[in-house]
């Protein structure tokens, strides 16, 4: 993702409480001007507040240090005091900012996010049209048993268009569902990774695999795609089965509880 040049900052910043309390710590200028560097950082690669230098590489404590020229035990200790006060999260090693739209001006990203929508969309409808046109241009030069070939050509593209775009719809609205069950926006890597989730499973079960982790409290890509990965090993493929597996494994897990209370 592009970076952004800017990252914003409200003036009585020095004035919120975790900002204080910080203050009022040892090296507390050390662990501040950590602070600003993983904000202008987060702001550069513009993953939505998850400190990734690509998709497959996330900055460590160590990379910090030799990024930030401050000794690694004076990062780790920063890193300690941000995610004791809820300033970072480390997720499987990857450091995030939850609140990282605090820091963004979300109606400008929003305007920048039509405006890309409104560029795919006429590109798409220039193409279609470039497409049509070269139909046109062999309806012109072919007698009749060509134009019924051309005729049903351009009926199949249409399905495979409408086809299309049903699919994008519904992984346009995935990625919504995901988001707002996350409560933040996601990351390139993210999306990257959800979308081939989708490519290897049901849309329905995918669907069902988010629910799942929600309710265990697991709102994590990679604990998702383990959700999957093990229907798969047990050749659960729709939301029935998975209904009845969960079922019986109740079943199972409360007839174990009586055993074990009656001893036999």
């Amino acid at each position: 993702m592009s970076e952004i040049k800017w990252i914003k900052i409200t003036t009585d910043i020095f004035d919120d409480e975790k900002i204080r309390l910080i203050d009022a710590l040892p090296d507390h200028d050390a662990i501040l001007v950590i602070w600003f560097k993983i904000l202008a950082l987060a702001g550069k690669h513009n993953r939505n507040g998850l400190l990734m230098m690509s998709d497959k590489v996330h900055y460590t404590d160590e990379m910090l240090a030799t990024i930030f020229q401050r000794p690694l035990n004076t990062v780790r200790m920063a890193l300690g005091v941000f995610e004791q006060f809820g300033m970072i999260e480390i997720i499987d090693g990857v450091i995030t900012l939850p609140n990282w739209e605090k820091h963004q001006n979300i109606d400008g990203m929003e305007r920048i996010k039509e405006q890309t929508r409104n560029r795919v969309a006429r590109h798409r409808e220039k193409q279609k049209n470039i497409a049509l046109g070269n139909v046109t241009c062999n309806v012109t030069v072919t007698d009749g048993n060509a134009l019924e070939e051309e005729g049903d050509e351009t009926k199949n593209k249409t399905r495979l268009d409408e086809d299309k775009n049903i699919t994008t719809t519904s992984s346009e609205n995935i990625l919504e569902l995901f988001q707002s069950e996350f409560r933040r926006l996601l990351s390139g890597f993210e999306i990257e990774e959800i979308n081939h989730l989708l490519k290897e499973n049901d849309a329905e079960l995918v669907k069902e695999a988010l629910k799942i982790a929600i309710n265990l409290g697991k709102p994590n890509i990679k604990y998702i795609g383990g959700i999957l990965r093990n229907w798969q090993l047990n050749q659960v493929t729709t939301v029935e089965q998975v209904r009845q597996s969960e079922k019986q494994h109740k079943e199972k897990k409360s007839g174990q509880e009586v055993k074990d209370e009656w001893g036999f």
